[in-house]
C-alpha cells in the first residue's frame, strides 16, 4: 500500500475541520491526495518513498480545500 509519511512535531495542531472540508477518514483522504498526484494535471504518479530527492513543496489539506 502506498502511503505518505508525516513527520509530527509538537507544534502540529489537531485537524479542527476534518470531515467538513476534507475527508476525516485517513484512507479516503489518502486516496484523494493520491488521485491528485495521478491526475493528468498532476505529476502523473505518486513519488516513491525513501528516494534521495529534496522536498520542493508540501501538499496539505486546508479549510478551503474541496474534493
Amino acid at each position: 500500500m502506498r502511503f505518505i509519511s508525516i513527520l509530527m512535531h509538537d507544534n502540529v495542531r489537531y485537524p479542527a475541520v476534518a470531515g467538513r472540508f476534507y475527508p476525516i477518514e485517513k484512507d479516503i483522504l489518502r486516496n484523494t491526495v493520491e488521485r491528485c498526484f495521478e491526475h493528468g494535471l498532476g505529476p502523473g504518479s505518486i513519488p516513491e518513498t525513501g528516494c534521495a530527492r529534496s522536498i520542493k513543496a508540501v501538499m496539505s489539506p486546508h479549510a478551503g480545500y474541496m474534493a
